[in-house]
């Protein structure tokens, strides 16, 4: 109770030195002399133009605002220094009262939740630059409502960028730790690396355990590996093109909805959803389907190779084991740490920005409570309306489908008659689901949403359950999948050249782009505004992923069996290869890359045109991500596959010579650590 009275007097007081500077606070008009005497006036926010176009994001002059260091007021009774706090306060309007006279309604609760809530309210965001002593949430709460109680408005919420508060918590401290520890365990392993083991590979100390792993986290070697652009005869070239150029569009999709939703112009912004090209980003879901393709062509193509080599061995019982093992080390060590790093070190970055003032806890969202959902590879299904990190329900998906491959991998390794019924099978029973979920829910034929589309009167049910039954569900992404592995299952086994006359390849060409641009730009009315069909909504949900998938099973193919032309020259560039490579690191921390290039501004996001987002926004993340794809992946990727090695390797090898062929060939790195030549081709999508 003490405490309480204590608080009380010192909020008191604080809210007699703000009332000091109150004419900041409440000249929305300042005149040009007003400005120049009072520094911290011209760093707040005041009313812009374009706000019967969205802007309601008022924000001021944060640099301006923390460099104040002026003398006290002449009336001020403090004698110190005048220093700035910057503070955003969150202001419910009530549209009911608008145009009525100043003082006529004061602070309620109810306008507050109308207007933060969704109601019939509009909120604002207004930047002020009150003193630093007064620029914490709570302070500046009470200072704001106090001086502005009469006004047609409610201060509902005040969040202040307080520098000497913002610190880790004890958990940031350790993922901090583990940072650190790895990266001095990685120069350690360079050093070793570059100025001693490569002259001395025949050292018996170069063979001891200890050596081995701390050459595992060599930067020197690791990234001489991941720049290694040379595909080996055999591989399927494709592949490293198709990584690079979906992830791009995953980036992309990713960045222009962010300068969308965080413009202050957002009805500005808006009918770009409507023009015909803009349909690549709205439609950029796709990007994920040619990873899961990938994933099951490539899983399918070295498991079989596996399969031919050694039968007995690759159906073991260890071999099961390490199918799952050898996936579940391979994935975590680099997510687990960008979950980390996100959840309790990124939050510091965000609370010093400008433009997430107050936004912050909303992009970190659930993850200090769920984090462990994410580890377990089960954010799709427990607690999916509320995600921890929103790009991990791929890896979430993908996990669950690698689980249950087998169901098809053993069927096809026993009879191909017996694995392509069970796939047919099995792709009835997803189509039946995609096709039942929307007839049963009356859902829209895409997760995109925004206020002009036309949706079904009938579809009434939360939005998350379009994420859990449809986007996220690996019942429906399986089908792509499926095909992958079919795909995968004919290379593997019809190694020869493949005779295709060339009107067939042209053709088969002409409908794999057709298929695909269809997929892409079928929705464009719908964007739009035109109502679509139940019946076709079920059927572009049900078929447009194995429809990409054709697409991209004819490109596989033909750029395999040589039948590409330009097309195979094209994505057979070796530059594809290291790029490649890093995809999967470079999914992980894009996310994080791109809110770290918006928080980087200290102005409102403006939509200006794609152009200008593509420089300012795409670009640097693209290039941020895949910079830190190399460290990320050499630190916690590549190490950890090559500690495995060492230590489980003897788990991986076939364990008898029965033939010359039955050995998969293996390859030295340059650390010394031998690897199965199918670890070189192993994939992450």
């Amino acid at each position: 109770m003490l405490r309480f009275f204590e608080n009380m007097q010192i909020n008191e007081e604080r809210v007699k030195k703000a009332m000091e500077h109150k004419e900041l606070l409440l000249d929305r008009k300042p005149t040009l002399e007003s400005v120049m005497k009072r520094p911290e006036l011209d760093a707040c926010g005041k009313p812009g133009p374009g706000i019967l176009r969205g802007n309601f994001q008022w924000m001021g002059a944060y640099q301006e605002c923390i460099n104040i260091n002026a003398p006290p007021l002449p009336s001020s009774t403090q004698d110190h220094s005048y220093q700035g706090g910057y503070c955003r306060a969150s202001i419910a309007i009530n549209p009911s009262v608008l145009g009525r006279k100043k003082r006529s309604t004061p602070h309620t609760e109810a306008a507050c939740t109308g207007g933060l809530e969704g109601g019939s309210g509009v909120t604002i965001s207004e930047d002020v630059c009150l003193p630093k002593g007064c620029a914490n949430d709570h302070d500046a709460t009470l200072i704001l409502q106090s001086v502005t109680g009469g006004d047609n408005s409610s201060v509902c919420r005040v969040t202040c960028i307080d520098p000497d508060n913002n610190t880790l918590s004890w958990r940031g401290v350790v993922v901090v730790a583990v940072l650190c520890v790895t990266l001095v365990v990685a120069l350690i392993g360079t050093i070793i690396d570059y100025f001693w083991y490569q002259d001395n590979k025949e050292h018996s100390l170069a063979k001891a355990i200890p050596i081995r792993m701390l050459l595992a986290f060599s930067f020197y070697t690791n990234t001489v590996e991941i720049m290694a652009a040379k595909n080996r005869p055999g591989a399927i070239g494709a592949v490293h093109c198709i990584r690079v150029f979906s992830m791009v569009w995953v980036m992309s999709g990713h960045v222009f909805e962010f300068g969308l939703l965080l413009s202050n112009n957002l009805l500005d912004a808006t009918p770009i959803i409507k023009d015909f090209a803009t349909q690549m980003l709205t439609n950029a879901y796709f990007s994920v389907d040619s990873f899961f393709f990938l994933s099951g062509v490539l899983l399918s193509f070295m498991w079989f190779k596996e399969l031919k080599r050694n039968r007995k061995a690759v159906m073991s019982p260890s071999a099961w084991v390490m199918f799952y093992v050898h996936r579940i080390i391979r994935l975590s060590p680099p997510y687990y740490m960008i979950i980390a790093f996100y959840t309790w070190v990124f939050p510091y970055f965000l609370k010093q920005s400008p433009l997430f003032l107050g936004g912050s806890d909303f992009l970190i969202g659930s993850c200090p409570d769920n984090w462990w959902i994410n580890f377990l590879y089960l954010v799709n299904i427990v607690d999916y309306k509320n995600q921890c990190y929103v790009i991990a329900w791929y890896l979430a998906t993908d996990m669950q489908i690698h689980i249950f491959a087998p169901i098809v991998l053993i069927p096809l390794a026993i009879s191909p008659l017996i694995g392509f019924a069970v796939s047919a099978l099995l792709f009835f029973l997803s189509a039946a689901a995609s096709i039942f979920t929307i007839y049963h829910f009356h859902m829209p034929p895409t997760g995109f949403s925004y206020p002009g589309l036309v949706r079904d009167p009938q579809y009434t049910v939360d939005p998350s359950y379009y994420t859990f039954y449809v986007y996220d569900a690996p019942w429906i992404r399986f089908p792509i999948y499926l095909m992958g592995i079919l795909l995968g299952y004919y290379m593997q086994n019809n190694k020869r050249k493949v005779k295709i006359p060339t009107v067939v390849n042209i053709i088969g060409w002409a409908l794999s782009f057709a298929l695909m641009l269809t997929v892409v730009f079928g929705l464009y009315s719908f964007m739009r505004g035109t109502e679509i069909p139940l019946f076709w909504a079920a059927m572009y949900t049900a078929f447009s992923k194995p429809a990409w998938g054709l697409g991209l099973s004819w490109i596989v193919f033909s750029c395999y069996y040589g039948y590409g032309g330009p097309f195979k020259s094209f994505m057979s560039w070796n530059i594809w290869i290291p790029l490649g490579r890093l995809t999967y690191c470079a999914y992980l921390v894009h996310l994080t890359v791109a809110f770290y290039v918006v928080a980087t501004q200290k102005q409102a996001l403006h939509w200006s045109g794609v152009l200008d987002t593509v420089i300012h926004q795409l670009l640097p993340t693209v290039v941020i991500s895949y910079l830190i794809a190399i460290i990320w992946s050499s630190a916690f990727e590549i190490s950890t596959s090559k500690i495995e090695m060492i230590f489980l390797g003897n788990l991986r090898k076939r364990p008898h010579r029965e033939a010359h062929e039955s050995i998969a060939p293996k390859m030295e790195n340059s650390n010394g650590t031998w690897i199965l030549d199918s670890d070189k081709n192993d994939v992450k999508f």
